[in-house]
């Protein structure tokens, strides 16, 4: 499994806003640098490219999640 997938299965885990925030930043490195690596492969990526979106999409929703938990406790 490659890494990004296993930090995506641990940040969807996390409860703890702060912690949240910094493995969403780590996951989304990690997809970045695999995003990279499959660009020059010759291999067929369409799987995992699906998977990376989707769970792109994902990590902006837990972002914009927290966000808001973090405006209504502030209020």
């Amino acid at each position: 499994m490659p890494s990004w997938k296993k930090l995506f299965d641990v940040t969807l885990l996390e409860t703890r806003p702060a912690e949240l925030r910094i493995l969403i930043s780590e996951t989304e490195r990690a997809i970045r640098f695999r995003l990279q690596e499959i660009t020059n492969s010759e291999a067929d990526t369409t799987a995992e490219r699906l998977e990376i979106d989707d769970a792109s999409s994902t990590l902006k929703i837990l972002l914009g999640e927290i966000m808001a938990w973090e405006n209504y406790e502030a209020h």
